[in-house]
């Protein structure tokens, strides 16, 4: 089943960005979002939404789907989503209605993987991003201090 969800974000991944005549040849034109599966929207909204200004430009609740259905291994599963959009990056937020005893029992992948681990953004240390989302509740994975770790990417 695993294979066949994967299949599946990877088709939704393919046919949701747009790219230019230039990058026709190349297999990866970029990353059109980011999603993540939260517990609490409006926690999440709270952080990305207002400590990050990004602005929702899309809102759906998703339900009576075969597909749905197949990816979370049960039938009668809804979703409520929201695609946020910042300058150069979206990030689509969904949240399971009545999430099964697996998925509330599942914990957050350690940052030693395997697996999806973080995403990283990159930020102006003048404009205190970083301090907004720390307040907001996100949970820090390393020192609390922003670090630039790739000197050729400025934060």
């Amino acid at each position: 089943m695993r294979s066949i969800g994967m299949a599946a974000v990877l088709l939704l991944g393919m046919t949701c960005g747009f790219a230019t005549a230039q990058d026709e040849e190349k297999l990866v034109r970029g990353v059109s979002y980011v999603g993540l599966s939260v517990s609490d929207m409006d926690k999440a909204l709270a952080m990305y939404r207002d400590a990050c200004d990004m602005e929702v430009v899309d809102e759906t609740t998703i339900s009576g789907s075969a597909v749905l259905y197949e990816l979370a291994g049960r039938e009668g599963v809804s979703v409520e989503t929201k695609m946020l959009e910042g300058p150069n990056a979206q990030i689509w937020l969904m949240q399971f209605a009545a999430p099964g005893d697996a998925a509330k029992a599942t914990e957050p992948v350690p940052v030693i993987g395997p697996g999806f681990m973080h995403v990283c953004f990159q930020v102006l240390k003048e404009v205190q991003t970083y301090q907004r989302v720390l307040a907001a509740g996100a949970t820090v994975i390393g020192a609390e201090e922003m670090a630039q770790l790739n000197p050729r990417r400025k934060v």
